[in-house]
């Protein structure tokens, strides 16, 4: 659990930090008129991480909506999601005490997932999927993301996976860069050519996804 746990606080530090946003960002008028939506991710730390469906399900869920947040929070505070009791009902309670940043905000306080999407779809383009026999694709997933304002999605075709609930479905986020090929077989080998480019394999399919990450996104 410790890992997940790690993981899921560098998603919410990485994504809390302002992103270079084209256009005006919004006046502290606007944000002012704006309410904060709080969601609760806690009780995901009640499923069993032992069980190989439930972890998975933790750290879909985690991925995506800390990179909703990211995206939602660019030009103004609207999104506030409280991932551990510890410290986060502490920077809660700073934050909207009288005289703070966020005092006299409306808050408005969403249970489940799928509202939460659907009320900050305005900033989301789509989907970025990644591959978790490549787990380094989760880092270039959070990177795009934030790039080309997308969300990460696991490639699962399981049936009840956020990746057969939203890649492409009416309703979901249709996928903008894919980090597998279609049919779930790697993308990122440790052979030949890093896909897309003229580099030579390192040897390693881990060091190639980042070497493709660095000449698609990083150079450009």
């Amino acid at each position: 659990m410790k890992p997940l746990c790690c993981l899921a606080l560098l998603l919410l530090v990485s994504c809390l930090a302002p992103a270079a946003q084209p256009g005006a960002p919004a006046s502290a008028a606007q944000s002012a008129a704006e309410p904060v939506v709080f969601y609760d991710l806690t009780p995901l730390f009640a499923l069993n991480l032992e069980d190989p469906a439930q972890r998975r399900r933790f750290w879909d869920e985690t991925h995506l909506l800390v990179a909703l947040q990211g995206l939602a929070n660019r030009t103004a505070p609207r999104l506030f999601l409280r991932c551990l009791k510890q410290p986060d009902d502490f920077w809660w309670g700073e934050m909207t005490r009288p005289g703070a940043w966020l005092q006299g905000r409306e808050v408005i306080r969403i249970q489940r997932w799928e509202d939460l999407l659907d009320r900050f779809r305005e900033f989301v383009r789509g989907a970025v999927v990644w591959d978790e026999n490549t787990p380094s694709t989760s880092n270039l997933a959070s990177t795009i993301a934030g790039c080309d304002d997308l969300l990460p999605l696991r490639f699962d075709p399981a049936e009840g996976s956020l990746y057969r609930r939203l890649a492409g479905t009416p309703r979901g986020l249709p996928v903008r860069v894919r980090l597998v090929r279609d049919d779930g077989a790697p993308l990122f080998t440790g052979q030949g050519r890093v896909p897309g480019t003229q580099i030579e394999s390192s040897g390693s399919a881990k060091c190639d996804a980042y070497l493709w990450l660095i000449e698609h996104y990083l150079k450009t």
